[in-house]
């Protein structure tokens, strides 16, 4: 294989990995809670989560962004500081859904990025069904 073949290999082996625990950050997060809501709804979304953070992952630097960011959510959990948990938490989801929203209207229109395969939906493209 060559080097190159190797190199992608292996970031797309780390992305992968990362995208697990990624998930596992948030599901372990929704268990903690003691919030039967919070975790059905996690549970509701875990493959949706999947494909959006997969996205978010795409944009240069996410990842070490998003370590960091957990590493803050974990640090306000660990001290059982609630209000600074929630800032971090809110923190990191915004600045995620910002690399999302990037990643995705850069790749497909609205209808395939809501999961609609070949549908596109949108300012100027009429809806019909």
């Amino acid at each position: 294989m060559s080097g190159f073949s190797a190199q992608a290999c292996n970031r797309a082996k780390i992305a992968a990995e990362f995208l697990e625990a990624d998930i596992g950050f948030h599901m372990a997060i929704g268990q903690a809670s003691h919030n039967a809501i919070l975790l059905k709804a996690l549970l509701l979304i875990r493959n949706l989560m999947q494909r959006w953070i997969g996205g978010a992952l795409a944009v240069t630097g996410v990842q070490e962004k998003a370590l960091l960011q957990h590493k803050a959510v974990f640090e306000a959990l660990a001290a059982r500081d609630a209000a600074e948990a929630r800032v971090a938490m809110t923190a990191h989801l915004d600045e995620m859904a910002g690399h999302l929203d990037e990643e995705v209207h850069e790749a497909l229109p609205m209808g395939e990025a809501m999961g609609f395969p070949g549908e596109a939906t949108g300012p100027g493209v009429p809806i019909t069904r």
